[in-house]
């Protein structure tokens, strides 16, 4: 079974938001991130970026919020065919 890793979030003050998972949610800090914080609940990692004037790939310039997900699988080529048999690409 495949399980969430990761989540990217799109934000435009990644200290602000990094403090709010600390005290709405008890994250801690897991690092700094080229344009933001990764946070942690041990288990999932939550990168808080601010892309400031550039956009987001695959967003309009300003967006914010859900940026993408992480799934952690056993096996790359079986997860794929899944994905692809489920209708993804």
């Amino acid at each position: 079974m495949a399980k969430l890793r990761h989540l990217a979030i799109s934000v435009k003050d990644p200290e602000k938001a990094a403090k709010f998972f600390e005290e709405a949610f008890g994250m801690t800090r897991a690092g700094n991130a080229q344009r933001g914080v990764y946070m942690s609940d041990g288990v999932i990692n939550v990168a808080l970026l601010n892309f400031g004037e550039e956009p987001v790939p695959g967003f309009d310039k300003g967006y914010e919020g859900l940026i993408h997900f992480g799934m952690w699988v056993d096996d790359t080529d079986l997860a794929d065919k899944r994905i692809k048999d489920a209708g993804g690409t």
